[in-house]
């Protein structure tokens, strides 16, 4: 895709030794950032990024608040919704796990599939996580891994497709430290593993949890 105008470096980086190395803080630094970026993969003059990569828009009904959420179904047993302030992934047997796009706190749905009706966060249906331990917490870090490499693939997409200029310029009038686009999709696959750690070690996952 071709761009007009002058392509501009990222006002500041985080550079390597300033990365946090917990899910909470490094999901809540990229989830910002990329929805920012899908915002702006909306508004291309050449083409919806987001339509053209299979999501369907669904618009908020007459007289009723919000923005436009996009949908997609990944696979027969997948599914993942955005938002303008985050994001929704599910799986057929396991529920679903909505991420704010400001906290990168996990927030747990036994809902699977698509959130009929749900144009602000109040509307979402969740419920707090149950003791570490349960089923939930299982389901919580195995779909908090699966979106995070959801996205990881995506951005993948679209460097491949659109080129790491288009990804820079889409950040030209973002105004907080950036994540360099070129290494944005292994820092969702890293999130992704993170997310296991504290489970693996036998270590408390009650910082990333909403009490």
């Amino acid at each position: 895709m071709e761009r007009r105008g002058s392509v501009s470096e990222p006002k500041a980086t985080w550079t390597a030794t300033s990365w946090p190395n917990d899910f909470q803080a490094l999901c809540r630094l990229l989830l910002h950032q990329q929805c920012w970026c899908w915002g702006q993969d909306v508004r291309q003059r050449e083409g919806n990024l987001l339509l053209a990569h299979g999501f369907e828009r669904v618009r908020p009904p007459l007289g009723t608040e919000g923005g436009s959420r996009y949908q997609l179904r990944i696979s027969s047993r997948s599914t993942i919704t955005l938002w303008g302030f985050g994001l929704y992934y599910s799986r057929c047997g396991r529920g679903g796990i909505y991420l704010n796009r400001y906290d990168g706190l996990l927030r747990y749905c036994h809902h699977a599939g698509f959130l009929d009706g749900v144009w602000s966060p109040a509307a979402l249906p969740l419920m707090r996580p149950a003791p570490l331990g349960d089923i939930q917490d299982s389901n919580l870090t195995y779909l908090a891994g699966k979106a995070a490499c959801w996205i990881s693939s995506y951005e993948e997409w679209v460097l491949g497709r659109f080129g790491l200029a288009y990804r820079r310029d889409t950040l030209r009038d973002w105004h907080e430290p950036s994540v360099l686009p070129e290494i944005v999709p292994e820092e969702w696959r890293r999130c992704g593993g993170l997310v296991r750690i504290p489970a693996r070690k036998g270590a408390s996952c009650a910082g990333i949890f909403e009490r």
